[in-house]
C-alpha cells in the first residue's frame, strides 16, 4: 500500500508524463494539455509545493486566454489558482491582480448567488489580510464564508477553510 506522499508523487509522476505525450502529438497549445497541466497545478497545491505550482498555472492561464479569450470561466479559474499560489508565495500585488479578475469574470458570467463567486471573494480576502489591509478583506471572507456555506453546509472542508480565514483575518487584527 503506497503512503500518501507516494500517492502524490506517482500521480505527479502520471500527470507529467501525459503532458509530454500531449504536447508530442497534440502539440503545445493543444486543450488536453491546459486541462492536464491545470490538474497538476492543483496537485501541487495539495503537496503545498506553491512555488512548483506557479508555472505550471502560468503556462495554464496563458493557454486559456489564447484559446478561449480573456472573459472565459476557465480563465477565471485559472487565475484564481495561480492568486492562490502567488498568495502563498507572498506575492501579493500579483496575486491580487489575479483574484480580482477570476472575481469579476466570475461576477460577469455567474449568477450572483453562485458559490464560485463567494469562493473568489473568499481569496481576493485571504489575499488582502495576507497584505495587511484588514477592512477591505473583512467583508470579502464574510460574503465568501456566507455564499460557500450556504452552498456546502457548514460542517463541509471549503467551509471550514473559510471559517479559517476569518479566525485568520480576527488573530492578525488583534496582534496589530
Amino acid at each position: 500500500m503506497l503512503t500518501v506522499t507516494e500517492a502524490f508523487d506517482e500521480a505527479e509522476a502520471v500527470y507529467r508524463e501525459a503532458l509530454a505525450i500531449y504536447r508530442t502529438r497534440l502539440g503545445p497549445e493543444h486543450p488536453y494539455v491546459a486541462t492536464v497541466s491545470f490538474n497538476l497545478g492543483r496537485l501541487l497545491m495539495t503537496q503545498k509545493n506553491y512555488a512548483a505550482a506557479t508555472p505550471v498555472f502560468r503556462e495554464v492561464l496563458a493557454l486559456r486566454r489564447k484559446q478561449l479569450g480573456n472573459d472565459h470561466l476557465r480563465v477565471a479559474s485559472a487565475a484564481l489558482h495561480l492568486g492562490r499560489a502567488l498568495t502563498k508565495l507572498n506575492q501579493l500585488d500579483e496575486a491580487e491582480a489575479l483574484l480580482r479578475e477570476a472575481l469579476a469574470i466570475r461576477q460577469a458570467t455567474l449568477e450572483p448567488i453562485n458559490w464560485l463567486i463567494a469562493y473568489a471573494k473568499l481569496e481576493l480576502g485571504i489575499c488582502l489580510t495576507a497584505n495587511g489591509r484588514y477592512d477591505e478583506a473583512e467583508p470579502l471572507l464574510q460574503e465568501g464564508l456566507a455564499g460557500i456555506e450556504a452552498q456546502h453546509g457548514p460542517d463541509h472542508r471549503i467551509t471550514e477553510y473559510a471559517r479559517e480565514a476569518l479566525a485568520d483575518l480576527q488573530n492578525a487584527k488583534r496582534e496589530v
